[in-house]
């Protein structure tokens, strides 16, 4: 599976998180997308769903032109703001359910924002998410940390290591997490799409790659050395390896 842009990338565990979510949306009439990007899944639900949508994002630019598409398909039912969860301007207990593809794992204070979550939704309320699990791209990571060895930079294997943590430490506490801020575990699904990719060059000049990825490993090993080593990894495959949650509110 080839995708070309970011947009696609969302979709790609999106479309599995809506899926996973079907039993739950159909019965939801107020619904918080959070961190919807450029609108999805917040327009999928609207077009399958009997629901009025409210879908925040921080990312000024993906506001926009979400805005900008409802608008021009006169969409009325969802409504765009730039927010965090972590700093809304929603009423308690307003939700019947919030779904978030991706977007939980890239929040600043994840404690908080899942108070929020609860906090936000009517009681048995539904809390949907999705997020990376700690396999994400682990052949190419083996292959960066063995480069990284060789090279002797420590300091490039303590920020790759903790580039990796952040997975590792969402997968490993999230459950937790819902827990304690008074969720119960309903039920959950992983599965790995795989990327392919003929050419390494395709890999490192994908949107969703050059945007979301590229500029952290950029960052750990330098632009000159990483790209000096990245030219010549065999790896054509990269699993993408996505966990989706259902938690109901006690």
């Amino acid at each position: 599976m080839l995708l070309k842009t970011l947009d696609d990338w969302c979709r790609l565990s999106g479309e599995d998180l809506l899926t996973f979510s079907h039993s739950y949306l159909k019965n939801a009439h107020f619904i918080l997308d959070v961190g919807t990007g450029t609108g999805f899944p917040a327009f999928s639900i609207i077009k399958d769903y009997n629901a009025t949508v409210y879908a925040i994002d921080p990312w000024k630019e993906g506001i926009e032109t979400a805005k900008k598409i409802a608008l021009e398909n006169g969409i009325k039912s969802v409504f765009f703001i730039k927010q965090r969860i972590e700093s809304h301007d929603f009423k308690p207990r307003y939700f019947d359910l919030i779904i978030s593809n991706l977007g939980l794992s890239h929040v600043q204070n994840l404690e908080k924002a899942i108070f929020e979550c609860h906090r936000l939704l009517k009681p048995n309320g539904i809390l949907l998410f999705n997020f990376h699990i700690a396999a994400i791209f682990k052949d190419f990571f083996d292959e960066f940390n063995a480069f990284l060895t060789k090279e002797n930079d420590a300091n490039a294997l303590v920020k790759l290591a903790a580039h990796r943590a952040h997975y590792s430490n969402f997968e490993n506490n999230i459950e937790e997490i819902c827990i304690k801020n008074g969720f119960k575990l309903v039920e959950t699904l992983t599965k790995t799409h795989e990327l392919d990719f003929s050419e390494v060059e395709y890999f490192y000049d994908h949107q969703a790659i050059k945007e979301i990825f590229l500029p952290i490993w950029l960052d750990i090993a330098g632009e000159t050395a990483f790209y000096n080593w990245a030219k010549d990894i065999t790896i054509k495959n990269f699993d993408v390896n996505v966990t989706a949650m259902a938690m109901v509110k006690n």
